[in-house]
This record gives structure tokens, C-alpha cells and sequence, in this order.
């Protein structure tokens, strides 16, 4: 799974993903508030809720354990979600903070 930065959306990592897509599954989400995703209904971006949209589209996918790329802030959910996500934990983390 793919997570884009803070000014980015799902399509930022359009590269990457066509050419891991021969070897993975790639999964990108826009997070909330970005690219084709409605804003907050709560107005909260917290790393704790943005973790908890993560966890719940990778159980909707039934991904089970996956590899996890972060790209900032995005590397903070994808910190977060490797440590505190209870059921779709990712198997690894790779982030990137700027």
C-alpha cells in the first residue's frame, strides 16, 4: 500500500505503482480530504484517525499483513498503523519524512 504526502493524492504514486504492479499488488489510498476523497466529515486529520482509515480500508480489501510506504505526513499513519493496528497490521513499514 501506497500513502501519498501531504499536498499529494492517490495518482502521485502512478509511477511507482505501474511498475511494482507486475511483481505486487498495489493498493493507493487518498487519504482523507485529498484527491478524490470527501474532507473530514469531523474536520479531523489526526494521525490516530487517518490511521484508523487506513486499518479499515485495508480489513474492507482483506489485505491481512501488506507492505506499507509512507510518504510525509503519510509516514506518521504508516509509523502509527504498524504499531497500534489490531487487525490489518502491515507486515513492514518504509517511511519517508521530509
Amino acid at each position: 500500500m501506497l500513502l501519498h504526502g501531504i499536498t499529494g493524492h492517490a495518482h502521485s504514486w502512478d509511477d511507482e505503482a505501474r511498475l511494482l504492479a507486475p511483481r505486487y499488488r498495489v493498493v493507493v489510498l487518498d487519504q482523507r480530504g485529498h484527491g478524490d476523497s470527501d474532507p473530514a466529515p469531523d474536520g479531523d486529520y489526526t494521525v490516530t484517525a487517518m490511521a484508523g482509515d487506513l486499518a479499515a480500508f485495508a480489513d474492507a480489501l482483506a489485505l491481512g499483513r501488506f507492505s506499507l510506504v509512507g510518504l510525509t505526513p503519510s509516514a506518521w499513519t504508516a509509523s502509527w498503523s504498524w504499531t497500534s493496528a489490531p487487525t490489518s497490521r502491515p507486515a513492514a513499514a518504509c517511511a519517508w519524512a521530509c
